[in-house]
């Protein structure tokens, strides 16, 4: 496995939260956060292994380090009582579970962001030349709605196998599948009217 130094940056700096939160819910018995602890390592995982590949560029790596650490903190960091996730932002509108804006729909706006250019990024190797951007982006976009469904999935294990979880019910899945969409939807018309379709990718 050949990383360059700033990919080995990227290693040390998720492993410098994700070892501490490990240990940290490990002695807890958190076992929901260890769930998600696990499932974002096997994603670095992946991802390391399959570098040579995939060619990702550094760009792209850190956008999805910053959604890992995002995402961390959301389950982990605790402001006036609640975990971040939780942490309201600005009302405007509903009240409770459909409650909009909390912090949890912003990691999943930008989330879904991120992976909406993985998938775009992932195509290209498969395109012939003159291909057209907006139908690209178009599949790309649907590819990561429906990584954000496997998403939920993997949610509704947790409440199938840890009882007293912070997923939420059935409005919060509404609302992150809404923002989920929102995020894609916005990387795809970035793809189109951005620097991307103006210029071709050069792969690292």
């Amino acid at each position: 496995m050949h990383l360059t130094r700033a990919q080995w940056a990227l290693v040390v700096l998720n492993a410098a939260y994700l070892l501490p939160l490990t240990l940290w819910f490990g002695i807890q018995g958190d076992w929901e956060f260890l769930w998600y602890v696990g499932f974002v390592i096997l994603l670095v995982v992946i991802l390391l292994t399959t570098i040579h590949k995939t060619h990702f560029p550094t760009w792209l790596l850190g956008m999805l380090s910053v959604w890992a650490a995002l995402h961390m903190a959301g389950g982990s960091v605790v402001v006036d009582g609640t975990v971040l996730y939780w942490k309201e932002l600005w009302h405007i509108v509903g009240e409770g579970d459909s409650y909009v804006l909390r912090f949890d729909q912003i990691v999943h706006f930008y989330g879904f962001f991120v992976t909406t250019f993985v998938a775009y990024w992932l195509l290209l190797p498969h395109l012939r030349p003159g291909f057209r951007v907006g139908m690209i982006a178009f599949i790309a976009m649907f590819v990561s709605m429906g990584f954000g469904a496997f998403n939920e999935i993997i949610e509704f294990i947790t409440v199938l196998f840890v009882p007293e979880n912070g997923v939420g019910g059935y409005y919060n899945t509404a609302i992150d599948l809404v923002s989920n969409c929102l995020g894609a939807l916005t990387a795809a018309f970035f793809i189109v009217y951005g620097p991307i379709s103006k210029k071709p990718i050069v792969r690292e």
